[in-house]
Order: structure tokens, then sequence, then C-alpha cells
């Protein structure tokens, strides 16, 4: 058997070139993307937002859901989410208040 290999020398591992490292990409979800909402998760949310007697624990989490999305103005105006946002903004408790100021602020600046 030996007479049918080929045996060759060994290359140094300093000549040999190593090969460039490909990026590894991420997959993402439509949802994960800022511009693209879900007209039903809106609807979810501002329902939460609207309960009267929600807890702030849950209104914090619902505003930073929020906060991570941008809403076209079609969005905005159809489902009412900013009036429910901004009635936030009185909140007795100082965190959501502040919360819900930053995520109108936010919206508002964006649409103009």
């Amino acid at each position: 058997m030996e007479k049918f290999l080929i045996r060759k020398p060994r290359v140094e591992e300093s000549a040999c070139v190593p090969l460039p490292r490909s990026r590894v990409y991420r997959q993402t979800t439509l949802e994960s993307l800022k511009r693209v909402v879900v007209i039903e998760d809106i609807k979810r949310w501002k329902c939460v937002l609207e309960h009267p007697n929600q807890a702030q624990e849950k209104l914090l989490e619902t505003l930073e859901e929020l906060k991570k999305k941008m809403p076209s103005k079609e969005v905005l105006s159809s489902t009412k989410i900013g009036h429910t946002v901004n009635k936030l903004r009185k909140h007795p408790d100082l965190e959501v208040s502040c919360l819900a100021k930053d995520v109108f602020n936010e919206w508002r600046s964006e649409e103009r």
C-alpha cells in the first residue's frame, strides 16, 4: 500500500496564510426592528396602560416596550396610543410619568 501514497513535506505553520474570519451575523425578526410595529401589540399595550388598577411594574414594562418602537403617524392616529401615553405623563408615580414623558417626546420629535 505504501507505494501508492504520495508523501509531501510538512509546511511550516508560519508559511500558511490564515483565512480571514467571516462576520457572524445575527438573525433579526421583524418585531425587533424599531419602525416595524404590530397593531395588535399596540392595542394590547394600550389596554394595559388604560386599565385603572394596573401595577406600577406592568406600566413600566409596557412603557419600556413602547419606547423600543417608533410607530408611524398612521398607527398613532388609528390606535390613539399617543393620547394614552400623554395621559400617563400626569401619573402620580414619578417613574411612570418620567418614562411616559420620554416616550411621548421621542415619538413627537421623530414625527416632526
